[in-house]
């Protein structure tokens, strides 16, 4: 009696395990969000998804405190400032390079110079997954700009770098997908409703390597991605191949530049010469989804 009680009380236990993992299983395969399985695997993804169905059901509307902003408001953007500007300097175009068995220590110091920032080597991790160390001898020619630089430099080792708001570290690939940083894109760049949001999701989920996405989900318009700083390259690369791009004005005639005979411009009414830096008077080209 007892055996066939114990029997039972287990049989209670795994049923319920199972019904858990199909209700996990349901919900991670209907949210087309999350690309890493190692994600949707974690007890709290599912506590998520549930909490934000119900936020969704249900629209309340927030209240923002009068007075000056929190301080954690400022401190993230300042983090945020930080590391943008970081990678705006990794777009910097340098010199071409001619390195010659010059140690990795002095090919990154050598870098570091020209980011003017300082780049961290993290020996203690590299030497505990790679036979790599600082005074691994360097031979690379090469032209373009930092980050490529960078890419190409760590590449064949299997290195790869972190960038946070003191510089870049340095590391193994392993180590730098457990140091995700946080990526906010405004899809309204890249198409005019939330219609095509989910094949853009999916055009990201199909073009990149996902295993450098962590997650990935939206907030209004605002697509909020946490990832390798690789992955964020090939998400940008990606939504700026989606967005309508500019066009170009047509040239005017000379019989619409040219001003009447008898009738000088007065200096108030000539044109101004400086094009328009942000592209307000150009029309925006085709959209590539058709919206």
């Amino acid at each position: 009696m007892k055996r066939t009680s114990l029997a039972l009380f287990v049989g209670a236990i795994c049923l319920a395990i199972s019904g858990q993992w199909l209700l996990h299983a349901q919900l991670s395969s209907n949210n087309p969000l999350v690309q890493n399985p190692n994600m949707v695997d974690r007890p709290r993804t599912v506590q998520r998804n549930q909490m934000l169905e119900e936020m969704a059901n249900q629209s309340i509307t927030w209240t923002k405190p009068t007075g000056p902003e929190p301080k954690w408001l400022a401190r993230g953007r300042k983090r945020f400032q930080s590391i943008e500007r970081i990678r705006d300097l990794l777009a910097r175009e340098i010199e071409p390079q001619d390195l010659q068995g010059i140690p990795l220590a002095t090919v990154l110091g050598r870098l570091s110079s020209l980011l003017e920032i300082p780049i961290h080597f993290n020996a203690a991790k590299i030497a505990s997954e790679t036979s790599i160390s600082e005074e691994t001898p360097i031979t690379l020619q090469f032209t373009g700009n930092l980050r490529t630089c960078l890419d190409v430099l760590l590449g064949p080792y299997e290195l790869t770098y972190v960038i946070n708001e003191a510089g870049l570290e340095v590391t193994t690939l392993a180590d730098a997908s457990t140091k995700p940083s946080i990526g906010v894109y405004d899809l309204s760049f890249v198409a005019a409703d939330s219609e095509n949001a989910k094949s853009i999701l999916q055009a990201i989920g199909l073009t990149i390597n996902t295993q450098g996405v962590l997650d990935m989900f939206m907030v209004g318009q605002m697509l909020v991605v946490s990832a390798t700083e690789r992955a964020h390259v090939e998400i940008e690369s990606v939504l700026a191949r989606l967005a309508p791009s500019p066009s170009i004005p047509a040239p005017s005639t000379p019989a619409e530049s040219a001003p009447e005979s008898g009738n000088k411009m007065a200096p108030n009414d000539k044109k101004s010469e400086i094009d328009d830096p942000f592209g307000r008077s150009n029309p925006v080209g085709e959209d590539p989804f058709g919206s």
